[in-house]
């Protein structure tokens, strides 16, 4: 049979008969009954939970209250009276509680002591030094980035501060003086002292060379050239003589001013020659041969020879075309033997003045 946790009273049971439940239930009203009687006897006398007293109706708490401090009073440390020198302490000091039982005001180091660990005792110190110092630069030989600042060292000092920009500026313009902007620089300086040289140096021509003065500028100097005439002369001393016109001065002092030596058989061809440019095969055994430079004028003399390989003499020119005149760029000449024209193996032409 069940019965209930704190009182013990009967629990109904499903499966007992209806006699059984009822005398049951008997039992259950009188054990109710008796915890009734038993909370009326304790409650008996009491106060309601929710009443009021006034102060005087609580004996003693006046006399209580009376010797007790105001609510609204205050008061410094040293007024209790286990602390002293708490007033004039220093900032930051503490309260620390000496032999005597007195709370004293103290600094942290001399209440506690020094206090030392190595940099291996703190966890993560070491790596946390790391991290924040690895884009730091050295305290040795560092090397810089970005824009970095220093104090501007006093004018003129000399010792192992760091030279700013500002410093540098400041000391060159002390060395310039307060020259102007055109000569603030050693190559404007160095430019303006070269041309006041240059403008005390000056080139002057001389013999066949003429131009020339002073370097404060570009200078020409001019040698005259001799002309073609002036260089088979020979007479003029105020010209310069080049490699052209040295030829012309030799050409014109040879007697042999032009010659060609030739196969005249078939197609003429030139063997060595001078002043000759080609030879034109007017027909058999004869030719015009065509100089080249041209000849100042026709005044010249022509000599005109041949001959055979199986024939051991060499002949003489028998006849010169009448019908062309000798002109300054060419010479007509033709070669018979008995009579008839001939083309040979050898021929050669001498052009004189």
């Amino acid at each position: 049979m069940a019965n209930t946790p704190n009182f013990a009273i009967p629990m109904p049971d499903p499966a007992a008969d209806v006699d059984e439940e009822f005398y049951r239930l008997q039992q259950a009203w009188a054990i109710v009954d008796l915890a009734l009687w038993n909370l009326t006897q304790a409650l008996d006398g009491k106060a309601p939970a929710l009443h009021e007293h006034a102060i005087g109706q609580i004996t003693g708490l006046l006399e209580a209250l009376a010797g007790k401090m105001d609510a609204s009073a205050t008061f410094v440390l040293d007024d209790l009276t286990d602390v002293s020198g708490a007033t004039a302490a220093a900032i930051g000091y503490v309260l620390v509680k000496a032999a005597n039982g007195q709370w004293q005001p103290s600094s942290a180091i001399a209440a506690l002591g020094a206090h030392q660990h190595a940099t291996g005792d703190i966890v993560g110190l070491t790596a946390a030094i790391n991290a924040a110092t690895a884009n730091k630069a050295p305290l040795a030989s560092p090397t810089f980035t970005g824009t970095p600042t220093a104090p501007t060292a006093a004018p003129g000092d000399s010792d192992t501060t760091i030279a700013t920009t500002a410093f540098v500026t400041a000391a060159i313009n002390v060395i310039k003086g307060g020259v102007a902007a055109a000569f603030d620089t050693l190559s404007e300086i160095a430019t303006e002292l070269g041309l006041k040289a240059a403008k005390a140096v000056t080139i002057t021509g001389g013999g066949l060379v003429t131009g020339g003065g002073d370097l404060s500028a570009n200078r020409a100097l001019t040698v005259t050239k001799s002309s073609n005439a002036q260089a088979k002369a020979g007479t003029d001393d105020t010209t310069a003589m080049t490699p052209v016109r040295t030829k012309d001065a030799v050409d014109a002092l040879e007697a042999v001013v032009a010659f060609v030596d030739f196969n005249g058989t078939g197609t003429p061809a030139i063997r060595a020659s001078k002043g000759v440019s080609s030879i034109t095969d007017n027909g058999t055994g004869d030719y015009t041969v065509n100089l080249s430079p041209a000849m100042p004028n026709a005044n010249y003399a022509v000599l005109f020879g041949g001959g055979y390989t199986n024939q051991s003499c060499w002949f003489s020119l028998n006849r010169q075309e009448t019908t062309s005149v000798k002109s300054t760029t060419a010479v007509r000449v033709a070669a018979t033997i008995n009579g008839a024209y001939v083309d040979a193996e050898y021929y050669s032409v001498a052009i004189l003045r």
